[in-house]
């Protein structure tokens, strides 16, 4: 059955509006509330035409936006209408990344066990497609949920893991990720000459078009907090003090009320 032309149209329409927001969604530099507006908005194009792979993207798009923004509950439920959705539709692409992002906003929400259930359900999944690209995707999230609770040592090796994967596969967005999250693990571990290391193969081995301003506030207040741990304090204020004016200029409160209170302490330290 051919459809009337103005009904083509419309639907050209449609899909043209779906395009552009899922390009906006894509776009790292874009706010997250633009994200959100046009990943909602996508839910609405895919039940407008009727195309639940449209509508299944949007759940998932909307889902992960919402886990971004911290709204954890509301992320849940999208994550789990994407479980629905996928399993009905059998699109298992779709339904390992929901299970991924079930992981994540459980691991925030301290619930351990489903966190490794989805987890493990969507690392078992890419392991059988030999999707590399997804798979360091799901193996970061897993070592986020080993932070969070504590299991530092399997952590640390599913990072190493992670980051061996990312360099065969010219991964270095998940590869400066990784870094920084060993970095980050051996300043907790009080470590902090093997976490300078991680920082200092992360400045040798990512390009610098990877390094955008927000990556480059978090590697100097690290680089700073490692430093502090040596008590090296020239070093550490010199990191800190560039952190302190790319933060100011981004706005990046949270980061900037780390990086001043370890200056304080270094202060302190100095006057004692």
């Amino acid at each position: 059955m051919h459809l009337p032309l103005q009904a083509r149209n419309d639907e050209d329409v449609l899909r043209d509006q779906y395009d552009s927001c899922h390009n906006v969604v894509k776009e790292r530099s874009k706010p997250l509330i633009d994200k959100l507006r046009c990943a909602r908005f996508e839910i609405e194009v895919g039940e407008k035409l009727k195309d639940d792979t449209i509508i299944l993207n949007g759940y998932i798009d909307t889902s992960r936006i919402l886990f971004l923004l911290d709204q954890y509950p509301m992320a849940l439920q999208y994550a789990h209408k994407a479980l629905q959705l996928s399993e009905k539709c059998k699109e298992m692409a779709a339904n390992a990344e929901a299970k991924r992002l079930c992981g994540a906003i459980y691991t925030d929400l301290n619930d351990i066990y489903n966190a490794r259930k989805y987890l493990n359900e969507a690392i078992g999944y890419y392991e059988y497609k030999k999707d590399t690209a997804s798979l360091i995707r799901a193996l970061g999230t897993m070592a986020i949920s080993l932070g969070e609770n504590k299991q530092f040592d399997d952590c640390i090796r599913t990072l190493n893991k992670v980051c061996r994967m990312c360099e065969s596969q010219q991964d270095f967005a998940n590869l400066r990720t990784s870094l920084h999250n060993l970095a980050n693990v051996y300043s907790l571990l009080d470590q902090p000459d093997k976490g300078i290391r991680m920082l200092d193969s992360l400045t040798n081995t990512i390009p610098p078009s990877y390094m955008q301003v927000e990556d480059t506030i978090s590697y100097e207040s690290l680089m700073g907090q490692l430093l502090y741990q040596k008590k090296d304090y020239t070093r550490a204020k010199e990191f800190l003090l560039k952190c302190v004016v790319r933060a100011r200029k981004k706005y990046s409160n949270d980061e900037l009320v780390s990086v001043l209170t370890t200056l304080s302490d270094i202060a302190r330290e100095e006057k004692n």
